[in-house]
């Protein structure tokens, strides 16, 4: 399904306020609620796991806002896996739950997108100047351009294809994979979470994942990163 969230064992108060998450971060808004199996399902407007373009960019700021809902109220995310082998088929999350719940976060997003592109969502702007920076500084060439690609998104238009690496090419776009995590801890970020939230791009195709990043409010240069 492109369209649905399903919600298994979670007690009704934070049923309740999820709900009003996505209600504040999905602008299409909700279809449709009703039990499914054993699980309480929510239907969507639109289609957020196809979404191309601006619905891509609002889908990732959904997942972001509902894992810092659940964050925020002691749902903290154990894994995400994959558990089926259909061609449409997005991660499944499992959580615990914690008292007292952790302390505040600020949250982004890092999207893998099209063939070549590497877009920042909601991140601050020293996050992506690190990256200019260690990248320019790396002796190799990864960047043909960049630019605000849509408000609060930032792009970085890659050298090659990137996602549809080859050969001993999908080495340097594991590098590039490196640099990217050791310069997201730099500046207090950790991936809590690297979820496959979007259907493939074409029949015989999977969509890359979409790391969604995390650190404590507050946190300073020479303070510990925050993992899950």
């Amino acid at each position: 399904m492109e369209d649905r969230l399903r919600f298994l064992r979670f007690p009704a108060p934070i049923l309740t306020t999820c709900t009003a998450t996505i209600l504040a971060h999905w602008p299409p808004g909700i279809q449709q609620e009703r039990p499914y199996a054993t699980s309480h399902e929510i239907k969507l407007n639109g289609y957020p796991w196809r979404g191309y373009g601006q619905e891509a960019a609002q889908a990732r700021r959904l997942m972001k806002a509902l894992l810092s809902t659940l964050h925020s109220n002691g749902w903290i995310l154990t894994l995400n896996t994959d558990i089926t082998k259909t061609a449409t088929d997005k991660d499944t999350l499992v959580f615990r739950y914690q008292s007292p719940a952790p302390p505040e976060h600020e949250w982004c997003c890092v999207a893998f997108s099209r063939q070549d592109r590497l877009r920042f969502v909601d991140a601050p702007a020293s996050l992506y100047a690190e990256l200019e920076a260690r990248l320019g500084g790396s002796g190799e060439e990864w960047v043909k351009g960049q630019g605000e690609y849509a408000e609060g998104i930032w792009e970085f238009k890659l050298v090659g294809h990137p996602w549809q690496a080859t050969g001993t090419t999908t080495m340097r776009v594991r590098e590039l994979l490196i640099v990217l995590v050791e310069m997201l801890e730099a500046e207090g970020w950790g991936v809590y979470a690297s979820i496959d939230q979007k259907s493939g791009a074409a029949q015989g195709t999977s969509g890359t994942d979409t790391w969604h990043c995390c650190r404590v409010k507050g946190w300073e240069k020479g303070m510990p990163v925050y993992m899950r």
